[in-house]
């Protein structure tokens, strides 16, 4: 039994891209600031792990609304695997 659940994205969502960018490029330097402030305080590697939970809790709705699939599929595992580890 095989299970397909693989997204094939359409183009038409060319202008949902283009907000989500223009919506990033906004919030993410706050984030960075509010990191470097906290940084004589906190320790870097909290507020990494702080950082990666914001961006989940900021994503999860936007991925919701989309109706984007939450699972990954085990293929990309490996790619986000090596990205995360030389990012």
């Amino acid at each position: 039994m095989s299970n397909n659940n693989s997204y094939a994205p359409s183009i038409d969502n060319v202008l949902a891209g283009v907000l989500l960018m223009l919506g990033f490029c906004i919030t993410a330097p706050f984030l960075d600031v509010a990191a470097k402030l906290a940084s004589d305080i906190i320790a870097v590697g909290q507020i990494t792990v702080e950082r990666f939970i914001v961006h989940c809790v900021h994503m999860a709705p936007v991925v919701w609304l989309m109706g984007l699939p939450f699972e990954v599929a085990r293929k990309q595992w490996l790619a986000m695997l090596l990205r995360a580890t030389f990012y």
